[in-house]
């Protein structure tokens, strides 16, 4: 029997349901693919067709709530009238709040992506696929619209935002502000920034620092809360009085 797009959506999610809950009880290394299938009701090898190893589960857990982020976007009836960065904001906003409930699983899974050897950097694409489209998307409604220019380089700056939104994920897995308002905060400074980068028309003219910015001073200052965001006031007020 052909198994229908929605049960095999159905299947997929129970079995990411399944791996979350497991791997925070008893652990990554417990929590096995055979334990993970028979506590999503479906056969030992089934599993193996939606995902290949534990990895790819963790990874699919990313990819599923990217997806669920994106989907709620289109339950704003106005959307279409924000600007970029609130856009952005929005979707950043909404991924957040869909890991949320799986915080514990977020910060152990975490750590797991950023030092395991097995999973390499080329196995998390799926998740930037997922962003990457609705990022350019964004990016040419606002062209569209007169809101910026046209940007030099355009396919590479939905890369570089996906740099950002990892960062911004592992700055918010380390903040214990109330809340998360310290990650709030982050979050808009550094979409105005942006944003004022992007409409500023300068972009040809500033690539290579903004490509610097997101891909590796941002990211690798993310691990201090108070650096990053003094950093941040300080960038936002330089380039306003240039």
């Amino acid at each position: 029997m052909k198994v229908s797009k929605q049960q095999k959506e159905k299947t997929r999610r129970k079995l990411i349901e399944a791996a979350v809950e497991l791997m925070v009880e008893e652990g990554h290394q417990k929590a096995t693919m055979k334990k993970i299938a028979k506590a999503a009701g479906v056969g030992p090898a089934t599993i193996y067709k939606y995902f290949p190893s534990k990895e790819k589960l963790i990874v699919g857990f990313y990819v599923q709530k990217a997806r669920d982020a994106i989907e709620d976007l289109d339950d704003i009836g106005d959307f279409s009238e924000y600007n970029l960065k609130e856009k952005l904001q929005i979707l950043l906003e909404s991924y957040l709040e869909h890991l949320l409930a799986d915080r514990e699983f977020v910060l152990n899974s975490l750590d797991i992506i950023l030092h395991s050897s097995s999973l390499a950097y080329q196995d998390t694409t799926p998740i930037k696929k997922e962003f990457k489209a609705i990022i350019s998307k964004f990016l040419d409604d606002a062209e569209s619209s007169g809101e910026i220019d046209e940007i030099p380089f355009k396919e590479v700056i939905p890369e570089m935002l996906c740099h950002y939104m990892v960062g911004v994920l592992i700055y918010w897995s380390k903040d214990e502000s109330e809340e998360f308002a310290d990650t709030t905060q982050m979050i808009d400074l550094s979409l105005e920034l942006s944003h004022l980068v992007l409409t500023s028309g300068l972009i040809s003219k500033t690539f290579d620092a903004a490509s610097f910015f997101f891909k590796s001073y941002f990211f690798r200052s993310m691990g201090d809360h108070g650096s990053i965001i003094k950093k941040l006031i300080k960038a936002k007020t330089a380039f306003i009085t240039g």
